[in-house]
């Protein structure tokens, strides 16, 4: 066959154009980017409202929202992501009337359309036609004619949709003849529709959908049906098509046939596909995400005969872990997680990743010790990982009432969680009530606590701080009272915790530093000897790399020696972040400010911890004391890491010394410094200036 360009045919292509155009009934032009409209055919049948004031945007949204019948709207979205793509919509006409429509939708440039538009209702009349009489030669032969009729031979020819009829009564098919373009089959006489699912034309788990839809076409319970099912191809592959069906009556409501329009959208839904999954999959572990999570919690809640239950769990410290192991390691143990509670959990039971290292799984359960069982295998199986030792904690919700808020349910169970927190023999707790008041006291002081600092009901407090030897007050640790108007003095347990989760300790904190250098430069100013007060610094501050800059700027403010103004951190803080802030530390130390190690003894420390800290005064822990200096074992420890620290110039404080014997023991050892009832409790300013001037 002779290949010859379009010019050197004697061929009118103007004319071959023209004649398409004419086929249609609306052909529309748009430039995206300059924001042209132009009706090609100067019809005025559609474009009959103030398109011309308008952008791009808010034209597609009114054609949208106001030309396009409700029902096919999502068909109309497929058209705009698609670029290039076939549909039947109902098209408000210039009259007010809906009309079904054919548009074909062509792709010019990246961002020029043409958009052709060709009435269908004279297709839809002929349909109602039929209900008179159903299957005889004479409505058959109308049907063939429609179906050669000019402008659907134009459809069937000039684009890719394929036309079918199903009777009811012989439950046959009749395809388009373009259909063998499509599909893998012999379409040239009537196909028997088991035929067709025995056949593999319809992919195996969508068979019973399509039958399901085509059932309740037949009982009256869909007037019309538009679907998306994947069938075979010519290249053996199953893709995506839009199937529309819809239903022809006789005059008493009895079904006759279904007629319709298969198209091949299988690029559009494939798009469409993967933006749900991404909307609802966690992209690192493939488990759901809260919106999915959620979404098939209601699902299975609908069924009240069961018993479900929320857990949810996390990774104690799991940041350390992200900054030993890099973030890699924690991705994959992340992963690792995932995999896990999918392969120990049912598979009607739900996963889910929330956020970082939280996880929630959604179970039904019949006893509390199945949901203990559950919890002990995920902790034998994730306790460790490629050399690291993991703690996870639990916190458990049954759901009592299958319509208690979806929220709620989560809150419950990370209530629960945030009981076993930090502490090392518990590893899981389900909520109880007891839980919601708390949480509910917390609430009450979350809404008190900035009107309380400004109001200054925060106040100062100090614990004096003595040589054993001599008894005489050498300096004295800052501690935070709350003197709420309601709730009278609140001790710093029942608030400090929560600040530290809420941020808002970072304020406190720097109010208790300003009140220290307040407090010592009132001594100077009255002509007394100032004592060192040291004042707490959280992790949070710990962590702001211009700490040393807030110190100089209050020590400058109220011009007071830095020796004045001791800074404690305690020792987990030091040891989970060491790395992170070593530097601040020797900023500080460099600057002049003395630096004390709070509960020495509490946490992880080491000889190598000693060798390499930047810490001038080490606190021991009052706990670390009461279990060790009552066995000669333990007075020998005591003994020693006194000892060894003054070696290397590093002073020892005992905290929470009550007994004569404890003082005199730790004296013996060569603790020169102590605080603690046996002392002193915390005081008021005015008891602590009358105790060190009586003293």
């Amino acid at each position: 066959m002779k290949k010859l360009k379009y010019h050197d045919l004697n061929f009118d292509v103007n004319t071959a154009v023209d004649e398409m155009f004419r086929s249609f009934d609306q052909v529309i032009y748009v430039d995206i980017n300059n924001d042209i409209v132009a009706d090609l055919k100067n019809s005025d049948t559609l474009l009959n409202f103030d398109y011309e004031s308008m952008n791009s945007d808010e034209f597609f949204r009114y054609v949208r929202n106001n030309l396009i019948f409700e029902s096919d709207r999502e068909v109309f979205d497929n058209v705009q992501i698609a670029g290039k793509l076939n549909a039947e919509l109902g098209v408000k006409w210039s009259d007010g009337i809906f009309r079904k429509c054919y548009c074909k939708t062509v792709r010019i440039s990246a961002n020029e359309f043409i958009y052709m538009l060709l009435d269908l209702t004279e297709y839809s009349n002929e349909c109602e036609n039929i209900k008179t009489k159903y299957l005889e030669v004479e409505n058959i032969q109308r049907m063939q004619y429609r179906k050669n009729s000019h402008k659907y031979r134009l459809i069937i020819e000039q684009t890719n949709i394929v036309l079918y009829e199903w009777y009811a009564e012989t439950n046959s098919v009749i395809f388009s003849d373009n259909a063998r373009r499509h599909f893998r089959g012999y379409y040239d006489s009537d196909f028997n529709l088991d035929e067709i699912f025995n056949s593999g034309v319809v992919y195996k788990e969508d068979i019973d959908f399509l039958k399901k839809c085509l059932d309740d076409i037949y009982k009256g319970i869909l007037k019309d049906k538009d679907i998306k099912v994947r069938l075979i191809n010519l290249d053996g592959k199953y893709i995506w098509y839009n199937i529309t069906i819809s239903p022809v009556l006789d005059e008493n409501g009895k079904l006759i046939m279904a007629v319709g329009t298969i198209l091949d959208v299988n690029k559009a839904t494939n798009y469409l596909i993967k933006l749900k999954y991404r909307a609802e999959i966690d992209d690192l572990t493939r488990l759901s995400n809260p919106y999915k999570f959620t979404e098939d919690m209601n699902r299975l809640m609908k069924n009240d005969n069961k018993n479900y239950a929320m857990i949810v769990l996390d990774i104690e410290k799991f940041k350390a872990i992200n900054e030993i192991y890099g973030i890699e390691f924690a991705d994959n143990l992340l992963r690792y997680i995932a995999h896990t509670l999918k392969s120990l959990v049912r598979r009607e039971d739900l996963t889910g990743r929330f956020s970082g290292d939280c996880f929630g799984i959604f179970v039904e359960y019949n006893s509390d010790e199945q949901i203990v069982s559950l919890i002990e295998r995920i902790c034998k199986c994730v306790s460790f990982y490629k050399g690291a030792a993991l703690t996870v904690v639990f916190g458990v919700y049954r759901v009592l009432d299958n319509k208690i808020p979806r929220r709620k349910i989560l809150d419950y169970a990370n209530m629960a969680k945030s009981t076993v927190k930090g502490k090392n023999l518990k590893r899981f707790a389900f909520y109880e009530d007891s839980m919601l008041l708390k949480m509910l006291e917390e609430q009450h002081i979350e809404n008190d606590m900035d009107q309380a600092l400004y109001n200054g009901q925060f106040t100062m407090f100090l614990q004096p701080r003595y040589d054993i030897q001599t008894s005489e007050i050498i300096g004295a640790e800052a501690l935070v009272r709350w003197l709420h108007p309601d709730r009278g003095i609140m001790m710093p347990n029942k608030f400090i915790g929560l600040f530290e989760k809420n941020g808002f300790v970072v304020k406190l904190d720097r109010y208790m530093w300003e009140q220290a250098c307040i407090q010592i430069r009132k001594w100077m100013d009255d002509g007394l000897r100032p004592v060192p007060i040291s004042v707490n610094v959280s992790r949070i501050n710990v962590e702001n790399p211009q700490l040393t800059e807030i110190f100089d700027g209050l020590v400058e403010k109220y011009q007071i020696d830095k020796k004045y103004l001791e800074l404690e951190i305690t020792e987990t803080v030091y040891y989970d972040n060491q790395d992170v802030f070593l530097d601040t530390l020797e900023k500080l130390k460099n600057s002049g400010y003395t630096l004390l190690m709070d509960d020495f003894g509490s946490g992880f420390s080491s000889l190598n911890m000693l060798k390499n800290t930047p810490f001038d005064i080490l606190k021991i822990d009052r706990n670390f004391l009461d279990e060790t200096i009552i066995t000669d074992k333990g007075k020998k420890i005591i003994d020693h890491t006194i000892k060894l620290s003054n070696d290397i110039g590093i002073e020892i404080v005992a905290e929470g010394v009550e007994t004569k014997e404890q003082a005199e023991y730790l004296l013996q050892c060569g603790c020169n410094t102590a605080q603690g009832y046996y002392y002193s409790k915390p005081v008021s300013l005015d008891e602590f200036e009358r105790l060190f001037n009586t003293g």
